[in-house]
């Protein structure tokens, strides 16, 4: 064989090897590509999932200000009734002082009626 057919055979080989070469690093890539694409699919899932349990979470949450909403209006009100209460006693308390102050007086009127 001649000189230039040896080195178009040697190069046809080379090219070849490289093309071989190049299918085994397609293939790899393709394989590494599957699992990247696997792997962002689970991390999509994962966030839609996320996003459901805060949406959850944002729901739970609004129910607790809203029972501790009524919790405080409902304290308001007892806190308030509670005073009222207070009020009344006072008032209840100074009538009794009244009536023993007025008792005391009948009891001096009556131990003078009687010494008279």
């Amino acid at each position: 064989m001649s000189e230039g057919t040896e080195q178009s055979l040697e190069a046809i080989n080379l090219t070849q090897t490289n093309i071989y070469d190049t299918l085994k690093l397609l293939e790899n890539t393709k394989g590494d590509f599957a699992k990247m694409y696997s792997c962002q699919n689970s991390v999509i899932d994962e966030i839609m999932q996320s996003e459901k349990l805060i949406k959850k979470l944002e729901e739970h949450i609004q129910a607790i200000k809203s029972v501790m909403g009524q919790t405080l209006s409902e304290f308001e009100a007892t806190s308030s009734g509670i005073s009222e209460i207070s009020d009344v006693l006072e008032k209840l308390n100074q009538s009794f002082q009244a009536i023993s102050d007025l008792a005391k007086d009948v009891q001096t009127s009556s131990n003078k009626l009687i010494e008279s």
